[in-house]
C-alpha cells in the first residue's frame, strides 16, 4: 500500500472515496486487481470515522489516504488531485466493476476522441439480487451517470466538481463546457447496487427505472448466495 503521492507511468487512475463503508472496501479493491488493463492505480480516499487501512493490501498500485470527511463534491476532486492518471475512472466502493471496465473505457474514450464516458442506460440489481432494473436517461441532453464516469484529467482541470453531496456527479456532465460526452452501450463491465445506504436513494419505483430479470445480473455479479 502507497500511503500517499503521485506515480509515473499510470495512464489510469480508479478513484474511490469511501466512508464508513468497510463491508464494501475488500470487494471493491478486489474489483480492480482483477483489471486486464496494467497501467491503472487506485485511489482509496477514505473518510471512515475509523480508519479502513487494515483491509487495505499493501500494493504498488493502490494509494491510501485518509483525511476528516468532506463534502462529497469536494471529496471527488480531492481524489483527482492525488490521482497520477491521465484518465480518471470512478470507482464506487458498493458497485460490481467487470474485469475489463478499465481497458473497455479507455479504449472508447480514444476511438471517440471523447472526453468523457460511461453508462445512459445502467443496470441495477437489489443488495439481495432479488430485482432488477435498468435506469433509462430520456432527456435530450448528453449525459452518463456518475458512477461509470471515465474522464480525461484536462477536463476535470477545466471544471472541478461542484462543492455539494448530491448531484456533483450531474454538475459536471451536464456543465455547459462543450465537454464531449460518450454514452458507452452496456456490454457487462459494470452493475450498480440498491441498498440502504446509497449515498443518493435509488427511487426504482418513479420514472426512468425499468424493471428488468435480475437472473443475468446475479450471474454477472456471481451472487450465488442471494447476496452480493
Amino acid at each position: 500500500m502507497v500511503s500517499g503521492g503521485q506515480r509515473t507511468g499510470v495512464v489510469a487512475s480508479c478513484v474511490m472515496p469511501t466512508a464508513n463503508r468497510p463491508a464494501f472496501v475488500p470487494r471493491a479493491i478486489a474489483l480492480f486487481l482483477a483489471q486486464t488493463e496494467p497501467d491503472c492505480e487506485l485511489i482509496v480516499y477514505d473518510q471512515s470515522d475509523v480508519p479502513v487501512a487494515d483491509l487495505v493490501p499493501a500494493h504498488p498500485r493502490i494509494v491510501y489516504r485518509w483525511e476528516p470527511r468532506r463534502i462529497l463534491g469536494e471529496a471527488q476532486n480531492r481524489c483527482c488531485e492525488l490521482a497520477s492518471g491521465t484518465t480518471i475512472i470512478h470507482w464506487d466502493d458498493d458497485d460490481w466493476q467487470g474485469p475489463t471496465r478499465v481497458a473497455t473505457q479507455l479504449a472508447a474514450l480514444d476511438r471517440a476522441r471523447a472526453d468523457i464516458a460511461g453508462l445512459a442506460r445502467i443496470p441495477f440489481l437489489a443488495d439481495d439480487a432479488g430485482a432488477a432494473w435498468d435506469y433509462a436517461w430520456e432527456a435530450p441532453v448528453p449525459w452518463v451517470y456518475g458512477a461509470t464516469f471515465a474522464y480525461r484529467r484536462d477536463l476535470w482541470l477545466r471544471q472541478r466538481f461542484e462543492p455539494v453531496q448530491i448531484g456533483h456527479d450531474n454538475l459536471f456532465v451536464l456543465a455547459p463546457t462543450g465537454a464531449r460526452v460518450l454514452a458507452m452501450a452496456d456490454d457487462g463491465w459494470f452493475v450498480a447496487r440498491v441498498h440502504a445506504g446509497n449515498t443518493s436513494p435509488k427511487r426504482t419505483g418513479g420514472p426512468y427505472y425499468y424493471p428488468r430479470d435480475p437472473a443475468p445480473l446475479r450471474a454477472r455479479v456471481g451472487a450465488t448466495d442471494g447476496r452480493w
